[in-house]
């Protein structure tokens, strides 16, 4: 933060540091997502998109790789590998290889048949292994992978157990899994049983799994994001449209619920179910995505992690499964699913809040959006 010079007292405000020495980074002009969704023949897949920073003004980049029920992506460090779920009864998971001649990317590695109805998948942070979390089936699988995108099913576990809501907790249901931020611990979030599963991972594979938290009967835990600065986790809860704040501790890789807090406006009756949920770049604000009310709803982090309701933003599209925040923390692009919208919000990086661009370009069934 610059300083301000002294009242009264004329003076040549400082050049920031980094411009002084020559290492400023110059503003974003262009990025590219790509966008997950569900097929319904040949010819689709993960499609790509571009957004031009200086105008709001977004363009189709067409199918970036042809794949059935793409429904989560992730890439490799550099975004020359592109891995994605194949979300059916007897899915797997694929690997792409960019190719640099026409910016799409080519099926390089597939395993089928292993699960059912895979829907999140990450990389480690060391990027040795890919984990991969499936709704129907109950388990979650971790694979090894090669330098040459090949993938290894290492090992898998499953969950057992159900909850409270007979239609929608009747089994397990892993939706999301991820590494801690430090990269100890593996953690997935399982709607069916509503609890957040704690693994390690080793050569050899997972370890045995142990809940990190019981949630409150029938919450329905979603997806889950880590604080980047703070010891500190938020878990979007599907069938109780909350948010719960976690505190987590680094040494036994335990989660304790400290708040938690409705996304929705008290004065919304009709069904909603919440979706995805991430933290800004700056860790100041949590966002949260609700199907049925079609909003995200915007949360203020205090010092000690804890949120503070800001504000609700129309998504202009139907069933909101999943959204990002640009790096320059300009826009959020709305993977509107049913309405096979993805729709540009502007956001304020002061107040947090978002606001209407009146942009918006047709994809089909998006389910996820990945900047690349």
């Amino acid at each position: 933060m610059t300083a301000l010079a002294g009242c009264g007292e004329k003076s040549e405000a400082p050049k920031p540091v980094a411009e002084e020495q020559g290492t400023a980074k110059p503003a974003v002009v262009e990025s590219r997502f790509a966008i997950g969704g569900y097929t319904d023949g040949p010819g689709q897949g993960v499609n790509g998109l571009s957004l031009n920073h200086a105008t709001g003004e977004l363009t189709s980049l067409g199918l970036l790789a042809e794949t059935v029920n793409p429904s989560y992506v992730v890439f490799n460090e550099d975004a020359t590998v592109m891995y994605t779920v194949n979300e059916k009864e007897h899915g797997g998971i694929s690997a792409f290889t960019l190719n640099t001649t026409n910016k799409t990317f080519t099926l390089t590695a597939a395993t089928q048949g292993v699960a059912y109805a895979p829907c999140h998948i990450s990389l480690s942070p060391n990027g040795k292994f890919i984990a991969v979390a499936n709704y129907m089936s109950g388990d979650v699988q971790l694979f090894s992978r090669a330098a040459d995108a090949n993938l290894a099913l290492v090992s898998a576990q499953q969950h057992t157990g159900k909850g409270p809501n007979e239609s929608r907790q009747e089994a397990p249901h892993p939706h999301w899994i991820n590494w801690s931020p430090d990269g100890k611990f593996v953690y997935s979030v399982d709607l069916g049983i509503d609890q957040i599963i704690k693994y390690t991972v080793t050569e050899q594979g997972f370890s045995a799994g142990e809940p990190a938290i019981t949630l409150q009967g029938g919450d329905g835990p979603r997806h889950m994001v880590f604080h980047a600065n703070k010891d500190i986790a938020y878990v979007v809860n599907e069938l109780s449209n909350t948010v719960a704040v976690l505190s987590y501790n680094p040494e036994t890789g335990a989660l304790t619920e400290m708040q938690r807090i409705g996304t929705l406006d008290p004065a919304f009756s009709e069904h909603s179910q919440t979706a995805a949920i991430k933290v800004s770049s700056d860790q100041r604000f949590v966002y949260a995505s609700n199907r049925g009310a079609n909003t995200i709803a915007v949360f203020a982090v205090a010092a000690d992690g804890r949120l503070t309701y800001v504000h609700e933003h129309a998504t202009e599209g139907k069933w909101p499964r999943d959204f990002t925040l640009t790096s320059d923390g300009k826009y959020v692009l709305v993977a509107n699913e049913h309405s096979s919208t993805i729709t540009l919000l502007a956001r304020d990086s002061e107040t947090g809040k978002l606001s209407s661009t009146g942009k918006s370009i047709a994809t089909h069934r998006p389910t996820a959006v990945v900047e690349f």
